[in-house]
């Protein structure tokens, strides 16, 4: 809406006085003396239209400071500079945070989705808070030129909330504005809802603590933790307790309060800061209480403790806990902490009958290890005297339940039998108690580790054996097992066990001359039997041979400028030289007691090799064997 009027000078911006949200027209003003009478201009006015935008309804919560935001928009089209103020009113139970001397506004313009920095003109200033901080008054200057239809502007004052204000609240304002041509006017109010549900803030916060067992049919005690970071003054808090699922807080309730000076250490009384103004509700469920208590240093923890009433027939239950909401001011700040204090519900073991924990259905399927001692363990009524005896009344030991209610018995030898066993708790008083255990009997025998068995020595049946002399055979095994020597035949010739270490030698004292086949049997006749064969086992024939290089390795060729080792077998403690087919002697090599031979060329460079080996070279029956035409790789 435009409304126009004519005056003989400039209407003054106190005379704009509106019901909130209507535009009025102002009275007219009396001239100013210091306009000149000859002139006598008549000006035109115009009061335009300026709504509130709808920002939404934020939520405040309690004691947290938050920005709220409120908004204006421009009707119409106007020119020239538009200087004038904005008050901002608290509702009841809020007050605008201190520091807020400048507001910075935004600004949107028709057509637009975003807002953006209003480059000049909109800002607030010389923001001046009232003594009781339910007022901020604010100037703008108002001369950012012209300003276009449906021009948008907000601004976010930072208001603080109490307890008292929970609900739906407005946060009223005034805007007043006037130029050359055209004067605004608002009063209007903005929606919002103080919450007390919102995030923690501040430098106080939760500390993690362990679970508390809740007696059934008992009042327990449960604390919950805090830690302040920094040092404070005016220290004030308001608590808000929860009690766990299924508990309530006794009628009469108190709670206290103990601190520490670091995250570790001894809790020391502190009764200037135990809650004060107690209130329960909710059929118990809910305690509320507040306390002022000056000064704290940084670092320090605070411990609150209260009692839980728990019924006898109070139901478990997953993720029980004593809910906090733990909330303040301080000369330093504001500061909200919320957590929980983890509890489970406990039977009452002053009355608790015998149980026996130890073995349970499995460690009785399992057994016990033969010969072994076995510890068995339970549950029973604190200080209670336990008596073991077995299904003929055999008194086997005794022992007492510990005061959290657990004791336990050691048999030091469970020998093999298949026990049966009755423990009583207080055997013999009108209380008494018993558990009785069957069918406790040993375990069964591991099965032996399946480890085969492998013969080592000899690792080449044809380098064969000195005829008439002893042989000792080699290998390994599972360890500790018994090895038994049989020929093909089945006839037993021996048995070695293995060492711990799973290695086993066995000696024949007189070879012979026979070409032996012989089978090395590990746990002959249990599942894990193994097995292990030497065939085609003759005397050595005295022949040198050579091994190393192969037939396809004398195709294939070495590798140039490399070291290659020859390999053999000849009559043992016998010597091999090694010579070229010019006769030039290149080594030598002495032959082991097993019959085998090795000699190596260090670097074979790229010849194409013709070599012989000879036994004992120079004696009578020496023997020979020869390399050909062993060439380098292509």
């Amino acid at each position: 809406m435009i409304t126009t009027f004519r005056r003989a000078a400039t209407a003054t911006l106190a005379a704009l006085t509106l019901a909130a949200g209507a535009l009025a027209v102002p009275a007219a003003a009396p001239a100013s003396a210091a306009e000149p009478a000859a002139a006598d201009p008549t000006l035109s006015i115009t009061i335009a239209e300026l709504t509130r935008i709808d920002l939404g309804r934020p939520r405040v919560p309690v004691q947290q400071p938050t920005p709220v935001e409120v908004g204006v928009r421009f009707g119409h089209a106007g020119g020239g500079d538009a200087a004038g103020a904005l008050t901002f009113t608290a509702p009841a139970g809020t007050t605008f945070a201190p520091g807020q001397a400048r507001l910075p506004a935004q600004q949107r313009l028709e057509g637009r989705a975003g807002w953006e920095p209003v480059p000049t003109g909109w800002d607030l200033v010389e923001g001046a808070r009232s003594a009781d901080g339910r007022s901020y008054a604010y100037r703008f200057p108002g001369d950012a030129g012209a300003i276009p239809v449906g021009l948008a502007l907000k601004w976010a004052p930072v208001l603080v909330a109490e307890g008292s204000a929970l609900g739906d609240r407005e946060i009223g304002f005034s805007f007043r504005s006037t130029g050359v041509s055209y004067a605004y006017a608002l009063d209007a109010a903005a929606p919002i809802t103080v919450v007390d549900d919102g995030p923690d803030f501040g430098t106080v916060t939760p500390v993690t603590v362990a679970s508390t067992d809740l007696v059934r049919g008992r009042s327990t005690d449960v604390s919950f933790v805090v830690a302040n970071s920094e040092p404070r003054t005016g220290y004030e808090v308001s608590v808000r307790l929860t009690a766990p699922a299924g508990t309530t807080f006794p009628v009469d309730a108190t709670v206290e309060t103990t601190w520490r000076p670091g995250s570790s250490g001894d809790w020391r009384p502190a009764p200037q800061m135990s809650l004060q103004a107690v209130a329960i509700s909710d059929a118990g469920r809910t305690l509320v209480g507040t306390r002022a208590s000056g000064p704290h240093g940084g670092g320090e923890q605070y411990r609150y403790t209260v009692p839980v009433a728990t019924p006898a027939d109070a139901a478990d239950g997953a993720d029980l806990a004593l809910g906090y909401r733990y909330r303040g001011t301080s000369g330093q700040g504001a500061f909200q902490a919320t957590g929980t204090a983890p509890v489970r519900m406990v039977d009452d073991a002053s009355s608790a009958p015998i149980t026996l924990t130890t073995p349970d259905a499995a460690g009785i399927a399992a057994g016990y290890e033969l010969g072994r001692p076995f510890t068995f363990r339970g549950t029973g009524r604190p200080g209670a005297p336990v008596t073991i005896e077995n299904s003929k009344g055999l008194r086997l030991g005794t022992a007492e339940v510990r005061p959290g209610g657990s004791w336990e018995w050691t048999r030091t030898l469970m020998g093999s039998y298949v026990w049966s066993m009755v423990f009583y708790q207080d055997l013999g008083e009108p209380r008494q108690s018993e558990w009785r255990l069957t069918g406790f009997g040993p375990a069964a025998p591991a099965p032996a580790p399946v480890v085969p068995v492998v013969v080592t020595q000899p690792a080449d049946p044809r380098v064969g054996y000195v005829v008439g002399a002893p042989y000792t055979f080699t290998g390994t095994s599972r360890p500790r097992a018994t090895i038994e020597v049989r020929n093909f035949r089945g006839l037993r010739l021996g048995s070695v066990q293995a060492t711990a270490g799973g290695t086993w030698s066995w000696t024949r004292t007189n070879m012979g001359t026979t070409v032996w086949a012989l089978r090395f049997v590990a746990d002959a006749g249990l599942p894990a039997e193994q097995s292990a064969e030497v065939r085609d086992f003759g005397p050595q024939t005295g022949t040198v041979t050579v091994t190393n290089p192969t037939q396809a390795e004398l195709l294939q060729g070495y590798v140039p400028a490399q070291p290659y080792t020859f390999r053999g077998t000849a009559t043992p403690l016998s010597t091999i030289t090694v010579r070229n087919r010019n006769g030039l002697r290149l080594g030598e090599a002495e032959v082991t007691s097993a019959g085998t031979w090795s000699w190596t060329r260090t670097n074979m460079g790229y010849t194409v090799w013709y070599l012989t080996f000879i036994r004992d070279e120079g004696r009578p029956g020496s023997e020979s064997a020869t390399v050909d035409a062993f060439a380098p790789r292509a």
